[in-house]
């Protein structure tokens, strides 16, 4: 089981109850395993700050260069990362992070030619001005 946890020097990942560093925690107390946080007195540890994904940066870039244009973002069915629908008028978008293909006015995932999703039979339009 992984427990990550927050330092002020770094984040530390503790895997079976070994300690892979021995960092501080909040309030500058050493934390040398679980015991600590019955006794630190602090009940809730902040995460670690993270790095932003790919799919955060390409939408916030778009969001700069294009300030008054609509931000209009799905998730992707399968690894559920927001993907972002630029200014084409294009529903059939591609995942930045798993590479998979689908329906923006849907949120399903296409399998097999193209095509095939946005038939007749189906309400979703290959183009729209969405």
């Amino acid at each position: 089981m992984w427990l990550s946890l927050y330092s002020v020097n770094h984040f530390n990942i503790y895997l079976a109850g070994l300690v892979t560093t021995f960092p501080f925690c909040v309030l500058g107390r050493a934390i040398s395993g679980y015991d600590h946080f019955g006794h630190c007195g602090q009940m809730y540890h902040e995460p670690a700050p993270r790095e932003p994904t790919l799919g955060e940066t390409m939408i916030e870039k778009y969001r700069k260069a294009n300030p008054k244009r609509t931000l209009r973002t799905k998730l992707c069915p399968r690894c559920h990362q927001k993907c972002l629908k630029e200014n084409n008028n294009n529903n059939h978008l591609k995942c930045w992070a798993c590479k998979t293909g689908f329906c923006y006015q849907c949120g399903k995932e296409i399998k097999g030619a193209m095509t095939m999703h946005f038939t007749a039979a189906s309400s979703c339009t290959q183009h729209s001005d969405d």
